[in-house]
């Protein structure tokens, strides 16, 4: 039995993770790259996907970007 339309809770959790995706703090996030992973972001970050998951029992928001990294190779003669 059908007691809502799917599209438009479709619709309403892509409205979401966009407002979320907008309002994120790419200082914050640029720090917890460069802090775990030695790396700095360029300005290149597409957003590609987001979607809403269950991890650890808990609604969680998986956001997907593209980014760009520099990345620095130093080797002897």
């Amino acid at each position: 039995m059908k007691i809502t339309n799917s599209e438009i809770i479709k619709s309403g959790e892509r409205e979401l993770i966009d407002a979320i995706t907008g309002d994120l703090d790419w200082r914050v996030i640029e720090k917890i790259v460069a802090d775990k992973h030695h790396l700095s972001l360029q300005d290149d970050v597409d957003y590609k996907s987001g979607d809403l998951v269950v991890l650890e029992n808990q609604i969680a928001y998986k956001l997907d970007f593209e980014v760009r990294v520099s990345l620095s190779v130093f080797f002897d003669r």
